[in-house]
């Protein structure tokens, strides 16, 4: 999940969006998948959200200075009608990991939620299409997990198909329970695939449009929910835009740190535009300074040369912030 695009939502750009925090007592965890936990907490009383929402989770026995901090960004793996409230984690060795998996049952962390989540939040809409089609990749699971099990608890009889890549059955998370749900509810249909493990019997490989297309009725009139990590994400993406699916019809989620440092990166080229700027002005004033010093400009030019200079410069970096700005123009058609 991107850490830091949530972490705006939060209030870190001091804009106003209403939370309300509640201190969760943890009841048990136990292995899901392989290096992939659940965490049960006992649901506080009049606690509500909505199946795929997303919470702060604040450790609080943690340091805030503690490597990589005391806070991560959760999806719930619940259906709000469920008794107690999940995370699944695929657990890492990060501090708030380990601290997390130090946790003994009656231990409490402080969770905030958003009380009014913000315009195209990943949350359920099954209104006004003929099915809709869910796509996880590995830990992506986790709030398509919580959307499906909402859905069927509600008596959806809409069509829901999930496509869920892993690399092998074992990594995979809630495998045997999507199964179960596939076998009890008739407008449910549950296909996985793997990519790393021969001895796999279904289906294998990525998915493909081939493999949407042979599932979904009418693709283009289909609901898309995508869930993973940032490059399965964007791929999907980009592969239903092609197949002609508006983008209103695909909302996205990203997970893992991969989301985070990919955020980070693509704020970078912001450091280096202004680097590029500073250099611009200075090397404009430096050959300016130089000329003015050694009488090279005319006479009549010497009193200005400072705005010549500042003019040239002011092209140049409105040059260059053109290109700047076109580069991520075209970037960010490519990524949907």
């Amino acid at each position: 999940m991107d850490h830091d695009f949530f972490r705006h939502l939060h209030g870190s750009d001091q804009k106003t969006w209403r939370r309300v925090a509640y201190h969760l007592v943890l009841k048990g965890k136990r292995e899901i998948a392989e290096r992939t936990w659940l965490f049960s907490f006992a649901k506080p009383d009049g606690f509500s959200y909505q199946a795929g929402q997303h919470v702060r989770m604040t450790l609080e026995k943690l340091s805030s200075r503690a490597a990589g901090g005391n806070v991560r960004f959760l999806s719930f793996a619940s259906a709000p009608l469920e008794q107690d409230l999940t995370f699944a984690l695929r657990m890492r060795p990060s501090a708030f990991k380990q601290e997390l998996d130090r946790l003994i049952p009656g231990d409490r962390v402080m969770v905030e939620m958003l009380i009014d989540p913000p315009q195209g939040a990943f949350f359920l809409d099954t209104q006004g299409v003929n099915a809709t089609v869910f796509i996880a990749g590995g830990i992506g699971i986790v709030p398509i997990f919580s959307m499906i099990k909402s859905a069927l608890d509600s008596g959806q009889e809409r069509a829901l198909i999930l496509f869920y890549c892993n690399r092998r059955p074992e990594d995979a998370a809630f495998l045997k329970d999507l199964h179960a749900l596939a076998q009890q509810h008739p407008s449910f249909k549950f296909l996985p695939t793997m990519t790393a493990s021969p001895a796999w019997g279904g289906a294998t490989g990525r998915i493909t449009k081939a493999m949407i297309y042979d599932q979904v009725r009418d693709p283009k009139a289909a609901r898309y929910y995508i869930a993973g990590l940032e490059g399965m994400v964007t791929d999907t993406q980009s592969m239903l835009r092609r197949a002609g699916v508006s983008k209103t019809s695909i909302i996205s989620e990203e997970f893992g740190a991969f989301a985070a440092a990919s955020h980070a990166r693509r704020k970078k080229p912001q450091g280096y535009l202004w680097l590029l700027l500073l250099l611009v002005v200075l090397g404009g004033l430096h050959v300016g300074g130089g000329a003015y010093l050694a009488g090279v400009m005319p006479d009549n030019w010497q009193w200005n040369w400072t705005l010549i200079v500042g003019v040239t410069s002011a092209i140049m970096s409105l040059i260059a912030l053109k290109l700047f700005l076109l580069r991520h123009f075209w970037r960010g058609r490519h990524r949907h």
